[in-house]
């Protein structure tokens, strides 16, 4: 047997519990990293682990207290207009108890509210995102208003009366945060305009705030949607791009393991090359982020989501628990840059080696129950 054979082999149940509970690894970061086709076990110590992400970085770098700042899309929205940071217009928050207009006049608790103002401002489409909302679900997006019969076409396609359209909202929320907010839609740039013309396809651009007050951009990607999709979300089918932070060249792209696990130079459905195109506006982009970045307390590590607009990038909403799987896919691991290590020891995060070192014995039980369930599918297909 060669030593490449060997590296290749199928990992056993001893391997993936090392994986598991020793470097604090999902299920799915084996596949996503390549530990389950060959990659060898030694490459642990490059990549950061979700579950070691998600309990010994987390907790240090961003306070839990502070997250309902980022999470709850209406404060986010409000914060972001108090610094005059560009931002899309939020026409309101729609919830039948808390409803109100951007500017505290006026409620929007029924939909003949929503109605009154959306025919006094008449944008001209309408986005609602449910106020905890996450991964792009329970987006709705009407591209074209008719405010004379008021009826209304959605990103989809389906052509609707606004009743019916506020009617697929449910008020109730997610994330224990209910309502919705109401935003006008963005434009893109051209570049991602053709790219993936069906969705807002967003820049991802990841910050961290270090002890002697610096903001430094740690990695970026773009997200671009697919056909039929309404958000360019990677868990929702979506590409992710490779971006050279230094110079906002585009690399290529991936979507999740769960979607086919596929890497492409050019998207999919429009066939349009994207490696080896430059991001517009990059410079003032990570001027943009890093200038939030100091604005939001108790936060030092943030996922920024960034629209490219025709003139210039507008901040759409930052992510306290960001992907890591998103950035981490397009590199050799996080751990296996020096910066990267730095900038997490600086801030007292440990880091995972070869020791044991307990994780939480919920993520510990968690390991157990997956490892069990892998073991139980593989027997039952033999």
């Amino acid at each position: 047997m060669t030593a490449t054979q060997a590296q290749r082999r199928p990992l056993t149940s001893p391997d993936r519990l090392r994986l598991l509970l020793k470097f604090g690894f999902q299920s799915d970061d084996l596949d996503v990293y390549g530990f389950n086709s060959g990659r060898p076990l030694r490459d642990a110590e490059r990549y950061l682990g979700y579950d070691w992400y998600r309990h010994r970085v987390r907790p240090v770098v961003n306070a839990q207290w502070a997250k309902p700042l980022t999470e709850n899309k209406w404060v986010f929205s409000r914060l972001l207009d108090s610094f005059g940071v560009p931002a899309p217009i939020t026409l309101g928050l729609f919830d039948p108890i808390h409803g109100v207009t951007r500017d505290g006049q006026r409620p929007l608790r029924t939909s003949t509210q929503v109605f009154d103002e959306l025919d006094e401002r008449r944008p001209r489409g309408l986005v609602l995102k449910p106020v905890g909302g996450t991964q792009g679900k329970q987006l709705l997006i009407l591209d074209a208003i008719d405010y004379s019969t008021r009826r209304a076409v959605t990103r989809e396609g389906a052509e609707m009366s606004l009743e019916a359209a506020l009617g697929r909202v449910d008020l109730a929320g997610m994330r224990g945060y209910s309502g919705y907010i109401l935003q006008e839609p963005l434009a893109v740039h051209e570049v991602f305009e053709r790219l993936a013309p069906w969705t807002t396809n967003t820049v991802r651009i990841q910050t961290i705030l270090g002890s002697d007050g610096v903001v430094r951009v740690q990695a970026a990607v773009a997200r671009l949607g697919r056909r039929g999709n309404m958000a360019d979300n990677w868990e929702q089918g979506g590409l992710c791009v490779a971006i050279d932070a230094a110079t906002g060249v585009m690399g290529r792209g991936v979507v999740k393991v769960r979607h086919g696990g596929d890497w492409y130079s050019s998207h999919p459905d429009t066939g349009e090359p994207f490696a080896g195109v430059q991001v517009p506006f990059w410079d003032d982009a990570l001027q943009l982020c890093r200038r939030s970045a100091r604005l939001i307390p108790g936060l030092r590590s943030l996922g920024w989501d960034v629209v490219i607009a025709p003139d210039g990038p507008v901040l759409l909403e930052a992510n306290a628990d960001w992907d890591l799987q998103l950035i981490q896919v397009h590199t050799d691991g996080f751990l296996a840059d020096p910066e990267f290590r730095a900038q997490l020891l600086d801030l007292g995060v440990p880091l995972p080696d070869n020791r044991m070192r307990a994780l939480p014995r919920s993520a510990i039980a968690r390991a157990r129950r997956r490892i069990a369930r892998t073991t139980s599918r593989r027997a039952g297909a033999i």
